[in-house]
């Protein structure tokens, strides 16, 4: 029986079942996420593509100015949490067992992981939760004695991100739930097709739309992973996406900027008033082609019914507003930290301090799933090694300071040491000891040079000569004295 009902936030679904859910359960189980989950995940991805389908399919009187502005403001902070956290390049892998790392780092490459790992820090964002689905791909064909069907000299693990709308973990009633089957479901036409994926194997079905009964087509087979080959990404505790709190003030902003455009079209569409005269539906055609009026006489005279158009206050509102969803999101706004293009070391400073804030949380969750995709990988190859030997560093894109920190550089220089100036100031160089080395060497061979060059001096003026050249390539030694 089904345990726990969905309500219309995203939770763990816990279920007791005796090792395989009947097509009853499962089809109960499709029916209710459909019913309650689905809609809200729809709606989250609408927004995050731009779509904000509250304006969109706001019902106006066909009398009034029909301007529907959408404001992207779901996508706007999702690309900004995208391009911070997850763009490929920025989560990288070390270990010193570095065969265990190049045989994770083969799997990866064959997976384009970077790319696939920036798509599922992008469907947890906007959705709260991500899915990950795990299979292996047979490589190198050969030759068998069974059923003419082929084997395979090599299985090379797979990774690909599954929609929400369309797969259902499936938890235990543990203290900390432990994953022990998925959904997932698509339709084909009027077909529905539906995987039960299981610690070891995986068994599908399918039903037409307009039937309750499902069968089974396939399976149970084994699936080979060894677990249920299922990664949650998850995005907080509360499995909600970053924009999630404040759809109501993105809708708002929406309805604020159309209404504004719809006041400026009812200006344009204002009523005419004619006074001490009046003018034939003819003759009002042979107006609106000359654009005057002609004639006119005494006291008569024409002018246009309007409302005035507080300005200052629909500029308040859309500042308020705006305001309002970086301030209620936690996400703060890029735009308040630049001026004429560019922005101060502590200006940008307050705005990474701002994100580290809101992405640190995140990012810690967003390791568990990279970890058990390791888990998964290692353990389905029998790999030599252990996931807890893999570090995984998850770095910032952060806006460039490199100005600011040149000039730090050169404020500190000669009071501490030059190793810190390049480990603090230095970004761009990976490997400070490295530099340091190379900066050594480089003085080596300059003085070198001086002295191979250096004429022999004779009396006390050469002396002297010698003595001050000394200090001038002093001052002059590449990377300072």
């Amino acid at each position: 029986m089904l345990a726990v009902s969905r309500g219309a936030e995203m939770e763990k679904l816990r279920y007791i079942y005796n090792g395989e859910l009947t097509p009853q359960d499962i089809v109960k189980i499709i029916d209710n996420y459909k019913k309650t989950i689905v809609p809200q995940e729809v709606v989250k991805r609408e927004y995050a593509k731009g779509n904000n389908l509250a304006i969109m399919e706001r019902l106006i009187p066909s009398t009034s100015p029909q301007n529907k502005i959408v404001v992207s403001y779901a996508r706007r902070m999702i690309n900004l949490i995208t391009g911070y956290m997850y763009r490929p390049g920025l989560i990288t892998y070390a270990s010193e067992n570095q065969a265990y790392l190049d045989a994770i780092n083969e799997i990866f490459d064959a997976n384009d992981e970077e790319l696939q790992t920036e798509q599922l820090g992008r469907q947890t964002s906007i959705h709260g939760i991500g899915y990950e689905m795990l299979y292996l791909v047979g490589e190198d064909p050969e030759e068998t004695l069974f059923d003419d069907l082929p084997g395979y000299k090599k299985l090379v693990p797979k990774f690909v991100k599954l929609p929400v709308e369309n797969t259902i973990p499936i938890y235990d009633f543990e203290i900390v739930p432990n994953l022990q089957a998925f959904i997932y479901f698509y339709m084909v036409g009027d077909l529905e097709y539906v995987h039960v994926y299981y610690k070891d194997t995986v068994s599908t079905y399918r039903h037409r739309k307009d039937s309750t009964s499902l069968v089974r087509v396939a399976g149970p087979v084994d699936h080979g992973m060894g677990a249920v080959p299922l990664v949650v990404y998850e995005n907080n505790e509360d499995l909600i996406g970053d924009f999630q709190c404040v759809l109501t003030e993105i809708d708002a902003y929406d309805v604020l900027m159309s209404d504004s455009m719809n006041e400026f079209d009812r200006f344009a569409w204002a009523y005419l008033i004619m006074k001490g005269f009046s003018v034939s539906e003819d003759e009002m055609e042979k107006i609106k082609h000359r654009r005057s009026f002609m004639g006119l006489e005494g006291e008569d005279a024409v002018s246009f019914l309007t409302k005035d158009i507080n300005a200052d206050f629909i500029k308040f509102m859309a500042e308020w507003v705006r305001a309002e969803i970086h301030r209620q999101s936690g996400i703060p706004n890029l735009d308040d930290y630049t001026f004429g293009g560019s922005a101060s070391g502590e200006t940008l400073g307050k705005f990474i301090y701002l994100m580290e804030l809101f992405t640190d949380p995140k990012e810690s969750y967003f390791k568990q799933g990279l970890k058990r995709r390791i888990k998964l990988i290692t353990d389905a190859l029998g790999l030599a090694g252990e996931p807890g030997e893999i570090d995984i560093i998850m770095n910032r894109n952060k806006p460039d300071a490199s100005m600011e920190n040149a000039e730090l550089f050169i404020k500190y220089a000669g009071h501490i040491s030059e190793q810190t100036l390049i480990e603090n100031f230095a970004d761009f160089v990976p490997d400070a000891e490295a530099e340091m080395e190379r900066l050594r060497q480089e003085r080596e061979l300059y003085y070198d040079s001086r002295l191979d060059n250096e004429p022999n001096g004779d009396g006390e003026n050469g002396d002297e000569t010698n003595s001050a050249d000394e200090e001038g390539a002093e001052e002059n030694l590449p990377g300072g004295a």
